[in-house]
């Protein structure tokens, strides 16, 4: 059986540190590597193929959410952050000290600096589905909504929405979807 948990699956919930919340974003999945103890023999020669790909190796030393080279979301949020130094720079001006990492800067250095950036905001980052297994038993956030075969049954995330909306200090979020299955709730 092969059982696929989340790759961040530890920052899933919102821990203690966290003070406040003004800004949700919900995603779908981040896979991490399958329990190896859980593959067959052929499961496991498949694996271990897999993870001597170029491709693979290189996509496996993200530490965040939204943090692979072609995703453009910390970039935003770097040019939101940092909005004196892209002034009067090109928007494709890199910023060696803000929150997108790109290669020849230190990823743990980005990765901190993007946990501070969220906790001073009070962003929070998670996503709908916590593992996926090839037993269809598919778990979630307690966030999120249930997935279904056609995708996700938005009236779950609604009703959830509501829930959330009224768990933190200031209750006016507003909800906002986009079409790769991402929502985020601003508070305020």
């Amino acid at each position: 059986m092969i059982h696929i948990p989340h790759r961040f699956l530890e920052r899933l919930t919102a821990s203690d540190n966290i003070k406040f919340i003004s800004l949700l974003i919900v995603g779908t999945f981040n896979p991490g590597e399958p329990y190896l103890e859980l593959l067959n023999d052929l499961e496991l020669k498949e694996f271990s193929l897999i993870k001597e790909n170029p491709k693979f190796k290189k996509f496996n030393l993200v530490k965040n959410f939204y943090d692979r080279p072609q995703n453009r979301f910390w970039k935003i949020m770097d040019i939101i952050s940092n909005q004196s130094f892209y002034a009067d720079k090109p928007l494709k001006t890199i910023n060696r000290t803000g929150l997108k990492f790109y290669r020849k800067l230190d990823r743990d250095v980005v990765f901190e600096a993007q946990k501070s950036f969220c906790l001073k905001n009070g962003v929070f980052i998670t996503d709908i589905v916590r593992e996926i297994r090839t037993d269809k038993k598919t778990t979630h956030t307690s966030i999120a909504a249930k997935i279904a075969h056609d995708g996700i049954k938005m009236s779950r995330l609604y009703k959830r929405a509501g829930v959330v909306r009224f768990q933190w200090p200031r209750p006016a979020l507003t909800f906002y979807l986009a079409a790769l299955s991402v929502a985020a709730w601003r508070n305020g």
